[in-house]
């Protein structure tokens, strides 16, 4: 086997104070890390437990609206309510198709004119 051999290095005092200071800072900066990451490990175990909390509370939620939505009747609407809703619906489609259509043309004669200006 092979002689383990000291090596020494000469330092000023200055120097060892500047280096001895920066070993002792990065440690209490070490420190200070994992006791921020213990914090952060506490409140993340909290977070899943609340988020876990929560979801039971929207299921039972869920489950409450659907018992009330199946306890709830179901409206029946007479035939000349439906009729008259129907012909309404049809009256303002037709109003809409009639507004595309004007600014269609509207549109149509613009691109003309600009056609016959630029010709």
């Amino acid at each position: 086997m092979a002689e383990k051999k000291q090596l020494y290095v000469a330092l000023n005092s200055q120097e060892y104070r500047a280096n001895k200071t920066n070993i002792l800072q990065s440690k209490a900066d070490i420190i200070k890390i994992i006791k921020h990451l213990q914090a952060l490990k506490k409140i993340k175990t909290e977070e899943a437990k609340l988020k876990n909390h929560l979801h039971k509370l929207f299921e039972s939620v869920k489950k409450t609206l659907k018992n009330i939505e199946s306890k709830i009747p179901t409206p029946s609407i007479p035939k000349s309510v439906k009729q008259s809703l129907e012909a309404l619906e049809t009256i303002e489609d037709r109003e809409i198709q009639k507004k595309d259509t004007s600014i269609d043309l509207e549109l149509q004669e613009i691109q003309d004119k600009l056609r016959e200006l630029n010709s």
